[in-house]
């Protein structure tokens, strides 16, 4: 465990440099920027609100924002679990000729994802004053569920990163 926040903080600088220039890049790359990031959660949005709120008669208050956050959730979700596959194998240049520990690939992707969800989550903001949705206490149930979410994405990312590579997958350090 020393190890794992020893390396965090001796490479954290690079997880957050990496994330920043591989955002730069998909911007560059694409006609709508940053647009991309909201539009498409929110055009999926339309589309299960009209197919469950139309169709199927759904009858849910606040049924988009009920949407869009969970399209959002699993979208970052989604990403991260499918990136971290083919993660050494995008990187193989710079893990193959500098030390850098897998896990700060993995935290660079989770960055890169994160921040493209924290777009989602301004329309989340927006869509909570439109409907004039009522802020509780179970809002801290909410961020809790999110932190240990994480944690558990990260530890599950980090088993198929190994797993897809042959590798051993242990959690307590053989030193």
């Amino acid at each position: 465990m020393k190890r794992f926040w020893r390396d965090l903080t001796s490479h954290y600088r690079y997880a957050i440099y990496s994330a920043k220039s591989e955002l730069k890049s998909e911007v560059a790359n694409s006609y709508l920027n940053w647009i991309w990031w909201v539009l498409e959660p929110f055009c999926f949005m339309l589309i299960y609100a009209f197919i469950f709120g139309v169709v199927f008669e759904a009858r849910e208050q606040y049924f988009p924002a009920f949407i869009f956050i969970g399209i959002t959730a699993w979208d970052f979700f989604n990403r991260c679990l499918t990136q971290s596959v083919k993660l050494l194998k995008n990187n193989k240049s710079i893990v193959t000729k500098v030390y850098i520990p897998k896990f700060i690939l993995l935290i660079s992707k989770m960055f890169f994802n994160g921040y493209k969800m924290l777009f989602s989550f301004g329309i989340i903001v927006i869509m909570i004053i439109y409907f004039r949705i009522p802020i509780t206490l179970n809002i801290l149930y909410v961020i809790l569920l999110s932190v240990f979410s994480l944690i558990v994405l990260f530890l599950l990312s980090y088993c198929l990163l190994l797993i897809s590579h042959n590798q051993k997958v242990t959690f307590i350090p053989m030193e």
